[in-house]
C-alpha cells in the first residue's frame, strides 16, 4: 500500500513538473526583438493620433472604463505632479471599496506621445506578489492618425531570482490577456470618441 502512495506521489510530482515546465517554455514571457530581456507585451493599432492616444491613458479616470481588472485609479500626489507626468503616483484598486487587491505606480519617464515607464510597488492581496516590476507604454505614430501602442511588463533590474522569473512566466498568460482585453477597449472607446 505504501509503495502504491509513492508510486502515485512520484507521478503527480513527474506530471506536475513538466506542466511547469511546458508552461515555462511557451510563456508569453519572452524576449522581444532587440531586447536582451523578458517581456510581456501585446500591441494593438488604433485609428486615431499618438497624441490622442498618449493623453487618453494619462488620465487615470479614464482606467475604469477600458480596465479589464481595476475598478479605479486614484492619483496620490496631484497637489504636486500632474496625472500622467514624470513622478506622478497613483495607486490602482482592484475592487470598488477599495479592498483586497491593490498597488502602486510611480512613472519614472515620460516622452510625449511616445512612451510612459511606470514603476510597480506596493502589491497588496495578491497570492503571490512579483516584486521588482515595470510597465512601459509604447506610443508609435504609424501616420498622421493612426497609433501602434504596446503595453510591455519586465523586471526593472533585468536580473530577477529564479523564483520570481518563476512566478512571472506562470502569471504571464494571465498579464498577456489582459493587456490584451484592455488595449482592445483602449482601441475601441478612442476610435468611438474622436
Amino acid at each position: 500500500m505504501l509503495k502504491q502512495i509513492k508510486k502515485i506521489g512520484f507521478w503527480l510530482i513527474a506530471v506536475l513538473f513538466t506542466a511547469i515546465v511546458v508552461m515555462v517554455i511557451f510563456s508569453p514571457f519572452t524576449k522581444k526583438g532587440a531586447n536582451d530581456y523578458r517581456s510581456v507585451e501585446y500591441t494593438v493599432e488604433i485609428n486615431a493620433p499618438a497624441e490622442t492616444v498618449f493623453n487618453y491613458l494619462g488620465n487615470s479616470d479614464n482606467a475604469a472604463n477600458w480596465s479589464s481588472y481595476v475598478d479605479h485609479i486614484s492619483t496620490l500626489n496631484s497637489d504636486f505632479y500632474k496625472d500622467g507626468e514624470l513622478g506622478s503616483i497613483r495607486r490602482c484598486f482592484k475592487n470598488k471599496n477599495e479592498e483586497g487587491i491593490l498597488w502602486d505606480e510611480e512613472i519614472l519617464a515620460v516622452t510625449p506621445n511616445k512612451n510612459r515607464v511606470l514603476s510597480i510597488y506596493n502589491m497588496q492581496g495578491f497570492a503571490s506578489p512579483i516584486s521588482g516590476l515595470q510597465t512601459e507604454q509604447i506610443y508609435e505614430a504609424i501616420s498622421a492618425n493612426k497609433t501602434q501602442l504596446t503595453f510591455s511588463l519586465y523586471f526593472a533590474s533585468h536580473g530577477a531570482s529564479w523564483f520570481e522569473t518563476l512566478k512571472m512566466h506562470l502569471a504571464s498568460y494571465t498579464i498577456y490577456k489582459r493587456f490584451k482585453d484592455n488595449l482592445e477597449n483602449v482601441k475601441q472607446l478612442v476610435e468611438h470618441n474622436l
